[in-house]
């Protein structure tokens, strides 16, 4: 069995045969729901959305209407080389399902919960950091929650069903964002600590990986 990733021009197409393929951010359309919260204006992104190669497993003499969405030139792999790579079937899930109820009450109920230092502006920030980044939550005790965000990567709302897509995902770096650096996050985190007790966050795990970062 083949995947096929499909491409606009010749040029891009080439450009994979000589380089290699390239990671796209790709919008989910599911995160906010999934955490019971609005959508963040501020940068309306999500969730580790740093870059991921698309294939279909749709069979080229089904796959017009995928082509007039993608382009005409496409590269198929190996269904066995690309699982050897990282690829896995993206897994449509629509808002109205009990399969989307059961995955919401996970990330509601697994959601890393802070102590709050009261500057509003640094405690968004932080918010924002745990909530969507796999490291900062992962460090602080929250390693199912890591592990949703993991899976959320290869979540897609059901609209696109049609599009029958497998993911590749881009090599996970540790980044973080939103203008704090890690000593500003070091600070908010013992600050927080001194204001709550000898935890730094509701969760009783002991933070990992978190203080041996360089920064």
């Amino acid at each position: 069995m083949y995947l096929t990733h499909y491409t606009d021009s010749f040029e891009k197409f080439n450009s994979i045969l000589n380089i290699g393929f390239v990671y796209f951010p790709n919008g989910r359309r599911v995160f906010y729901d999934l955490i019971n919260r609005k959508t963040n204006t501020n940068t309306n992104t999500e969730p580790q959305c740093r870059g991921m190669v698309s294939f279909t497993d749709t069979p080229l003499e089904y796959s017009e209407t995928h082509r007039l969405n993608y382009g005409e030139f496409g590269i198929a792999v190996d269904k066995k080389w690309a699982i050897n790579h990282g690829a896995s079937k993206v897994l449509y899930i629509g808002k109205d399902t009990p399969v989307f109820a059961s995955f919401k009450a996970l990330f509601t109920g697994l959601k890393p919960k802070l102590v709050r230092s009261g500057q509003k502006g640094i405690d968004d920030v932080v918010y924002q950091l745990v909530s969507t980044k796999k490291e900062f939550s992962e460090s602080l005790g929250y390693p199912f929650y890591a592990d949703l965000l993991d899976l959320h990567e290869f979540m897609q709302t059901d609209e696109d069903i049609a599009e029958s897509e497998w993911r590749i995902m881009r090599n996970h770096k540790l980044s973080w964002s939103e203008g704090m650096t890690l000593n500003d996050v070091k600070i908010y985190l013992l600050r927080c600590a001194k204001k709550g007790g000898d935890s730094f966050t509701h969760n009783k795990t002991t933070p990992r990986k978190f203080f041996s970062l360089s920064g």
